[in-house]
């Protein structure tokens, strides 16, 4: 349990990180993304963000302005300011990803690049 907060949190490293599995650290990936909850000084797009985009996946294409759910209304603008902030996060992970790999490349020189990308992919995650 403790794994699974300190990726969206403060970033301990309380298991050394190139011990996981490869779904482990694709998860840890995720949970970077998603970040902390809106009153911390964790990074990430937060947990509510993030709920809001699964509302509207679960959701589907039903018309109706607002999301409302739990007897909590979520206005269109605030359903529209979550989804886009997430886009533009993901596009600014996959572009400093490109740019980080290029370096990388730049540096390491050689065929095992694919070797490396996870390792790009983390840091670029973890900085986010």
């Amino acid at each position: 349990m403790f794994q699974s907060v300190t990726p969206r949190t403060a970033g301990f490293d309380t298991v050394q990180q190139s011990t996981l599995s490869l779904p482990s650290r694709v998860f840890t990936l995720f949970l970077m993304y998603v970040g902390a909850s809106p009153a911390s000084t964790g990074g990430g797009i937060k947990t509510t963000t993030f709920f809001i985009i699964l509302v509207m996946i679960l959701r589907g294409s039903q018309a109706r302005e607002d999301v409302r759910l739990v007897r909590r209304k979520l206005s269109s603008q605030s359903v529209s300011s979550g989804m886009m902030f997430a886009l533009r996060a993901l596009a600014l992970v996959a572009v400093a990803t490109f740019l980080l790999s290029v370096t990388e490349l730049l540096v390491r020189p050689g065929p095992p690049e694919q070797k490396y990308f996870l390792a790009v992919l983390f840091e670029t995650f973890s900085a986010f």
